[in-house]
């Protein structure tokens, strides 16, 4: 199967499985969705291990951990508690106060070992408890679950047009940012461009508590931070010398490799949504 193949069928199969996991399955504030999206920031977490470390060490499982926390918060707290982040900064001090022990006969290196710990849990972990805690807001239409269904929509458009308008008109252009330098400022106005339009006509449609003009502020929010998800994303990856963050989703490359958009995008689009709302 060729890899163009593969990304198709994962785009086939996957995209109606997590609507299906977010509106057809919202029980118990969506345990469905949730346990998926736990699954996947664990895996993401061991790679982002890899990618600081060279290899991938079973306890990374524990800063994916931080959007089960924040679970716990909209099923028997409060989504204000912050459990999840709460969880999350006293991992990452109680683990560089172990990594710093291990320092003792050179504490030079202590820097930036803490550093490595601080962003392995801040990336996935922490920033997949907005995923989250985006199913505990809601409109008087609409729930959580939709919510969070309008920003994965969004990013999804942003990253399908940037690639076409790319592909079309940013030939022979891109280099912009060198992270990345087959991106083009064509590709990045084109799924913008789509994004704040089809945010507009979701508040026209399916989300009615939602303004025109909400809407294009989420819309351009959204592609802004999605880019910004993806170029980070290769930042990590050609820092570490790799083409992947891993190899489990077909045709994609590694977990990380299809969430770092949406990890970037939630806790803006939490923020904003917050304002809106």
């Amino acid at each position: 199967m060729t890899n163009l193949a593969a990304r198709t069928l994962t785009v086939v199969l996957g995209v109606p499985a997590v609507v299906c996991l977010l509106i057809l399955l919202p029980w118990y504030n969506h345990l469905a969705f949730a346990a998926f999206c736990v699954i996947c920031v664990c895996i993401g977490a061991f790679e982002m291990d890899r990618l600081l470390y060279g290899k991938g060490h079973g306890a990374a499982v524990f800063s994916g951990l931080a959007p089960a926390f924040t679970y716990l918060d909209l099923m028997f707290f409060s989504p204000a508690l912050g459990l999840g982040e709460v969880y999350a900064a006293v991992l990452a001090l109680g683990w560089m106060m172990i990594r710093i022990g291990r320092d003792r006969q050179d504490y030079t290196v202590s820097l930036g070992n803490c550093a490595k710990v601080a962003l392995g849990v801040f990336y996935p972990g922490y920033l997949g408890c907005f995923i989250i805690r985006i199913l505990a807001l809601e409109t008087p239409e609409r729930s959580g679950g939709w919510l969070l269904l309008y920003m994965l929509l969004l990013v999804f458009a942003n990253d399908i047009f940037a690639y076409v308008f790319g592909m079309l008109l940013g030939k022979g252009h891109g280099g912009v940012v060198p992270v990345s330098p087959k991106k083009s400022i064509q590709g990045f106005a084109g799924g913008a461009l789509m994004a704040v339009c089809l945010s507009i006509v979701l508040s026209l449609t399916l989300y009615d508590g939602i303004s025109p003009a909400a809407a294009a502020v989420l819309g351009l929010g959204v592609a802004i931070s999605a880019d910004a998800g993806d170029l980070l994303e290769s930042l990590f990856k050609r820092s570490a010398g790799v083409k992947d963050s891993g190899n489990c989703v077909p045709g994609r490359g590694g977990m990380l490799d299809c969430m770092d958009s949406v990890l970037v995008t939630a806790p803006l689009f939490y923020l904003l949504l917050e304002v809106v709302l």
